[in-house]
């Protein structure tokens, strides 16, 4: 097609969008409670190659699928390359002194650590190689630290968000006038 920039990248050939199309950077997705297969029919509907997790803690009993190790195994044997990110990146710190009175994450304290401004560099540098996407496990990304804190965090270093929805749509990632003071 007239327009696109094409490469190959693990077997899988990519095309980048028409320039009348928008930019997009980095990709948002929440596996929810659903089975693999989803997750991975809604990151090929984006070409995506790279998912970064960015959950504090990869485990859940209900959705075994996508613990951390299900994950690095699976993905890889699709052409999906996996890294898990969480330990800097995730909304659930385990320092109480990450955490507000209500055991919430306090985000100013989190978007001020060293740790976190060095794994946000590699989620941005994951996105300049190859179509990425930041998972956790929620499926509305709104009541999520990718849309509270990841988002408006790649927002300010100029980074172009979308995020995924479960029927496939994407959404434009945003900074709500109330994340505006956490900057």
């Amino acid at each position: 097609m007239r327009g696109e920039t094409c490469y190959t990248l693990r077997h899988r050939r990519y095309c980048t969008r028409k320039s009348t199309d928008v930019r997009i950077d980095l990709f948002s997705i929440g596996h929810s409670n659903g089975d693999l297969g989803q997750l991975v029919a809604l990151l090929d509907m984006h070409q995506i190659a790279t998912v970064c997790d960015v959950r504090s803690v990869p485990y859940s009993k209900y959705t075994p699928q996508f613990n951390r190790e299900a994950l690095a195994e699976a993905l890889p044997a699709l052409g999906i390359s996996y890294h898990w990110l969480g330990a800097a990146l995730g909304g659930m710190p385990q320092d109480a002194g990450l955490r507000l009175p209500d055991g919430s994450a306090d985000y100013e304290k989190i978007l001020a650590l060293p740790g976190f401004d060095r794994a946000l560099g590699q989620l941005m540098a994951f996105g300049r190689r190859a179509p990425t996407a930041f998972m956790c496990g929620e499926a509305d990304y709104r009541g999520c630290h990718r849309h509270k804190l990841l988002t408006p965090a790649l927002i300010r270093q100029g980074c172009a968000v979308a995020h995924i929805m479960a029927d496939g749509r994407l959404e434009p990632g945003q900074i709500m006038p109330q994340q505006m003071s956490m900057f």
